[in-house]
């Protein structure tokens, strides 16, 4: 009920026409989201934060992260549903692919780095709020992440999805809508 709310009420976050979106700061930001019940679940909130992203690539360095592959990843890229990203770290944290350099160094090094014996059961999204750095919880975040992010610098978005990012943009002065 509360999805269907959202994409007849969106309105209210600024994001009629993602296109005329401008931001509150002309420094550059690395915008680091998770896919399945973030970034993808809302095929209107899709688009505005994609339409948002594309027209913005001077403001927004873009990071999708995720447990699913890259092969897993990229059809979604290319079917239009996320934005072509700056890099995508996939396989829960285990390859990373830096997507504006054809060789992929910044990926070999990372890989010549990474430990082959990780516990890939013991890295989970917890770890993203447990840094220190801003985030956003979407309405639709597991109870687990909405419990462990209750630092000043965490947002709880009452918007799901792609909408609870970008109202959480909006919170942190990142995303101004006009």
């Amino acid at each position: 009920m509360l999805l269907g709310s959202i994409q007849h009420n969106h309105s209210q976050l600024g994001y009629n026409n993602p296109m005329q979106q401008w931001f509150a700061q002309n420094t550059p930001f690395l915008l680091a989201a998770d896919l399945d019940g973030t970034l993808l679940g809302d095929e209107a909130g899709e688009a505005a934060l994609k339409s948002l992203v594309e027209s913005s690539r001077r403001q927004v360095i873009l990071a999708l992260v995720s447990g699913r592959s890259l092969a897993a990843i990229e059809p979604l890229i290319r079917q239009g549903r996320l934005p072509q990203p700056d890099y995508i770290c996939g396989s829960v944290g285990t390859d990373v692919y830096d997507c504006n350099d054809s060789h992929n160094e910044l990926g070999k090094r990372y890989a010549a780095q990474a430990n082959g014996n990780w516990n890939l059961d013991a890295i989970n999204d917890r770890q993203m709020f447990e840094i220190g750095l801003q985030g956003v919880t979407p309405s639709n975040a597991l109870d687990e992440l909405k419990c462990i992010a209750v630092q000043p610098w965490h947002y709880h978005s009452p918007f799901p999805n792609a909408w609870g990012v970008l109202d959480g943009l909006h919170h942190f002065g990142l995303v101004m809508p006009q």
